[in-house]
């Protein structure tokens, strides 16, 4: 063992040496994504873990001991946090405990995803008392009670929609600036022509974003991917950012479908560079590297309820690259798989390192992400704030 970590020292010192790296918390340049259990209520049609519904055949809820541990080697250089990344958050039996301790170290974002079926009672009460989740999101594809059974695998839309309306009623009731509300949409074949029902019903109970985006993977191998209906999705987004603009509610719509976005090369649509918003500059003193088309390596910690490490989500199928409950920072954020990662990347070999990275959406190619700064913001036409 001790020869191992000799030859992995040596290594990192030598060949991978370009790869290291060695954050300072003044920077905060992580975005974390964790998930505090490994498990979920629903089953819906396009998730990436259908398996997991309700019983997984491994099921864990990371302790709030475990919690403690990881929120105290990596919140302190994080600047966003987003409290699930998989499963459903609220079903963790000590969720209030777990929302305690972050509200511990300032983090700058910190959000949380649900479904909205546990949206109630005390877990409810926790988020808008604790004032520690700056933005909660709420995934609903359909209002339609048949539509939500099919896409969502179990019937409840009148129950979440329920929840999201008490909890606004109960944000508004004791004057909140938190959490702003997000309805999550994902754009199927299946709820194409109610997407302008689900926005009405969001302006109308006053959440404060909606955001669309493909289902993926999103090529027309999937057999909900509106790709091949560039004609009618088009029309359909047009009426939404109108109705966005009439409505006063923040709107985020993927772009219109082009023929130029089409690539057979990775069979699906990706965003030509010559349409591709210039990355935010950054400060001299960034620690990302300017070069390179990924930079989930450097930036993205992809967390699951066991403490594994992984750069990016489209890994998280594949061995961990790291463990942050049994290894310290330095350690973690060095391993030899991540230096590798990292190195074929610097290199400019992320087709063949990231060949089977599947979201392809025109909104977000994962070869060409760059960050946003913190403070920063980014304007188009798929974006309809209120004034």
């Amino acid at each position: 063992m001790f020869a191992k970590e000799v030859l992995k020292w040596a290594l990192r010192k030598t060949w991978f040496s370009e790869a290291e790296y060695h954050p300072a918390q003044a920077d905060r340049p992580f975005l974390i994504r964790l998930d505090t259990t490994n498990r979920c209520n629903l089953a819906c049609k396009k998730c990436f873990y259908p398996m997991y519904m309700q019983s997984p055949p491994d099921a864990h809820g990371m302790s709030v001991d475990d919690f403690r541990v990881l929120a105290g080697r990596l919140f302190p250089y994080a600047y966003g946090l987003q409290l699930s990344c998989s499963f459903e958050p609220l079903l963790h039996p000590q969720f209030g405990e777990i929302l305690t301790e972050t509200g511990r170290y300032g983090v700058p974002n910190v959000g949380l995803v649900t479904n909205g079926t546990l949206l109630d009672g005390e877990r409810a009460d926790a988020i808008l008392s604790s004032q520690t989740i700056h933005d909660l999101s709420v995934s609903i594809n359909s209002l339609d009670p048949a539509t939500y059974a099919n896409l969502h695998g179990r019937p409840g839309v009148e129950r979440v929609r329920d929840n999201v309306e008490r909890f606004l009623t109960a944000r508004r009731t004791r004057n909140l600036p938190f959490p702003r509300v997000k309805i999550n949409t994902v754009v199927m074949r299946s709820n194409l022509n109610e997407l302008e029902t689900l926005l009405d019903w969001a302006a109308r109970i006053g959440a404060d974003c909606v955001q669309f985006a493909h289902v993926e993977p999103f090529g027309p191998e999937n057999d909900e991917s509106v790709v091949t209906l560039p004609d009618r999705y088009n029309a359909v987004r047009e009426r939404l950012v109108e109705q966005a603009r009439t409505r006063r509610i923040e709107t985020l719509t993927p772009p219109p479908l082009r023929p130029e976005f089409r690539d057979p090369e990775r069979g699906g649509y990706r965003w030509p560079e010559s349409e591709e918003k210039a990355p935010v500059p950054f400060s001299s003193e960034h620690p990302y590297p300017a070069h390179v088309p990924c930079i989930c390596p450097w930036m993205t910690l992809v967390i699951d309820c066991r403490g594994n490490l992984y750069p990016c989500a489209p890994r998280t199928n594949r061995p961990p690259f790291a463990n942050i409950l049994r290894q310290e920072i330095p350690q973690a954020l060095n391993s030899i798989r991540i230096l590798r990662l990292r190195k074929a990347l610097l290199r400019g070999q992320h087709r063949a390192v990231c060949a089977f990275c599947k979201p392809a959406g025109p909104y977000g190619d994962p070869m060409r992400r760059r960050v946003r700064h913190l403070n920063s913001t980014e304007e188009s036409d798929s974006r309809v704030s209120r004034p």
